[in-house]
């Protein structure tokens, strides 16, 4: 059994477990007084299913447009051939200052 599948099991069994204790600490309580700021229900609504909550997932939106601010403005590859003639002229400035510099050093450092 894979490590993620035991621990999922573990996890509903402390769920089922944590359930169970607030079922007992209702019963214990001996109250059918509904928690403060929802209606006193039935006792037949009470003890049978709990009402579904409204739908909670905020409106999604539109995927399309959200995709559309992060569209570059110029394309992929257009940008990578100017970084790549960037860098080939930069290399090239590096290795002509490397060049004059040793020339300069090899004449200031010559046997007169």
């Amino acid at each position: 059994m894979s490590d993620r599948r035991a621990e999922l099991l573990r996890q509903r069994e402390l769920l089922r477990e944590h359930l169970a204790w607030l079922e007992r600490e209702i019963a214990a309580d001996g109250e059918n007084a509904a928690p403060p700021g929802e209606p006193d229900l039935p006792a037949s609504e009470a003890q049978g299913a709990v009402p579904r909550p409204p739908d909670l997932d905020p409106p999604r939106p539109d995927v399309e447009a959200i995709m559309a601010q992060y569209q570059p403005t110029v394309p992929v590859a257009t940008q990578t051939k100017a970084g790549c003639i960037l860098y080939f002229v930069l290399g090239l400035a590096f290795l002509a200052v490397l060049v004059t510099g040793f020339y300069y050093y090899l004449r200031t450092h010559q046997a007169p």
